[in-house]
């Protein structure tokens, strides 16, 4: 037994399918205000994703059977003009292809057939294209043609130029509409571009306000400020605003190109695809930063050095991370285990040998959130020594 899904079916199945793909990936990613952002952007794409390819589809058989129906008119016009009823001339017509339009042609010319009454043939192929202006007032013109006769020739010849002109500006407008429609593409592209570099010059400037902790400005106490959450909330406005803008210009591209805000989904993934991968790589991954000081500029051979570090995730201080750090030099090297304080800083003596060239200051080690997401650390620092 065959089985058809409405659109009705199709979405309370997919609606299903996105709430156990979201429990499931709680469980697997854990819990984040950043990742829940995206796993019910996603749920939700998914929840829509199916019902949307169904308008979808159904929505470009329309487009074809109007393409073809001016063509399907033209055949009646030409059995009426060779003596054909209004009825003979349809299933005459049921042997030509007409793209998408012919299943429905067909059904006509088989309902016919079977002496089913030309209006309510009419009547039912109208109900199966209701969701087309352009068809409907085709089959209007034929089913008027059959109640009041006069000079159907003429009726017929005069809507299939009507529809002609029609079909015209809309291709025309569609052609013009396109231009727009790259326009507010490229207009997301740069705005994903904004957005990044916003985010990347903004870490710098807060490292920068969290170096002068303790001090204050006439407007802002700055030892309140706690750089964590302050990156995270930027993380999480930025994904927000991505999103919004990703899902409005879609919108905006399906309602102007084709005339149904629905169509524009299809834009919309789009966008929010390209907007959470750039979100992924630039704004998402922690920024890992290693501040080094050593009591000179310049270290020489034979003296011993202290160094101090400072270990900050997203500008703010990691307390007791375990971490390797060591000095190298091609021809000697020593490493020793360091723990961060509740500054983020780590302290190691290192004894220089007699030698001549650049040393390296490596830190080294692996940090796990209390999300569970894991860090690794693996920092590199030159120094000359005379």
């Amino acid at each position: 037994m065959k089985v058809t899904l409405g659109k009705r079916e199709i979405s309370a199945l997919s609606i299903l399918i996105s709430i156990i793909f979201f429990i499931i990936s709680l469980f697997i990613f854990g819990i984040s205000l950043s990742k829940l952002i995206i796993l019910i952007t996603i749920s939700s794409v998914i929840a829509i994703l199916p019902s949307f390819f169904y308008t979808y589809l159904t929505s470009k058989k329309i487009r074809g059977m109007e393409e073809r129906f001016p063509d399907f008119l033209r055949d009646i016009l030409s059995g009426v003009k060779a003596g054909m009823t209004l009825p003979k001339a349809i299933m005459h017509c049921a042997n030509i292809d007409y793209g998408p339009l012919t299943p429905e042609v067909r059904k006509m010319a088989t309902q016919l057939s079977w002496d089913v009454p030309f209006p309510k043939v009419i009547k039912s192929f109208a109900e199966g294209v209701k969701d087309s202006p352009f068809l409907l007032r085709g089959a209007t013109v034929l089913l008027e043609c059959s109640r009041s006769g006069g000079d159907i020739a003429a009726v017929i010849e005069s809507t299939i130029e009507n529809m002609t002109i029609i079909k015209r500006i809309e291709s025309e407008r569609s052609s013009i509409i396109s231009q727009q429609v790259l326009t507010l593409i490229i207009i997301q592209f740069v705005f994903i571009v904004i957005l990044v570099m916003v985010y990347k010059l903004f870490l710098p400037l807060l490292s920068s306000f969290y170096s002068l902790k303790g001090a204050q400005t006439a407007l802002l106490p700055i030892a309140v400020i706690n750089p964590a959450e302050a990156v995270d909330h930027f993380k999480t406005l930025f994904l927000i605003t991505l999103i919004v803008s990703a899902l409005v210009n879609g919108i905006i591209i399906g309602k102007t190109k084709e005339g149904k805000a629905l169509m524009g989904m299809k834009y919309s993934i789009f966008l929010l695809i390209v907007s959470l991968i750039a979100y992924a790589l630039f704004i998402m991954p922690r920024s890992v930063e290693v501040k080094c000081e050593l009591p000179t500029g310049i270290i020489s051979s034979g003296q011993e050095v202290e160094i101090t570090c400072q270990l900050l995730v997203d500008v703010s201080p990691i307390k007791g991370v375990l971490l390797n750090l060591s000095l190298e030099h091609p021809e000697w090297s020593k490493t020793i285990t360091v723990v961060t304080d509740s500054e983020g800083k780590f302290k190691g003596k290192f004894k220089i040998p007699t030698i001549r060239g650049n040393l390296t200051i490596g830190v080294s080690g692996s940090y796990t959130t209390g999300l569970g997401e894991s860090i690794q650390i693996d920092e590199r620092i030159g120094v000359e020594v005379a």
